[in-house]
């Protein structure tokens, strides 16, 4: 393994580790301090981005939420999209953007079809 290689792995373990404090707190602001900290060290972490998508939406921050959500689906990370698509739908459902909403939940059904 080169140094690359090994840096690229030490940053991915620092960055898991901030999402998992993250995971373990119960105040907002705590969760959301840990899990941007998890992306300043490594900005296209998918756990991070996600959880940060979900964090926002519970907060009302639907736009934000969004491009979290964009950010991981634009990852190229991620081969079982339904959860991303699925909590994108939700979003744009409070946003009511009906059809756009409609079109994720369609889409997330494509890697699921059994999960009604």
């Amino acid at each position: 393994m080169n140094s690359k290689e090994v840096l690229k792995k030490e940053t991915a373990a620092v960055s898991n580790r901030y999402v998992l404090m993250g995971d373990k707190e119960t105040d907002p602001k705590k969760k959301e301090h840990y899990y941007r900290m998890a992306l300043e060290v490594e900005p296209k972490n998918v756990s991070a981005l996600n959880k940060m998508g979900l964090l926002s939406y519970h907060c009302g921050k639907f736009r934000e939420a969004i491009r979290f959500f964009d950010a991981v689906i634009g990852s190229g990370k991620v081969q079982n999209l339904y959860p991303i698509y699925f909590n994108k739908s939700m979003v744009l459902k409070e946003l009511r953007e009906y059809e756009a909403a409609l079109n994720y939940i369609t889409k997330a059904l494509t890697f699921d079809p059994k999960n009604p």
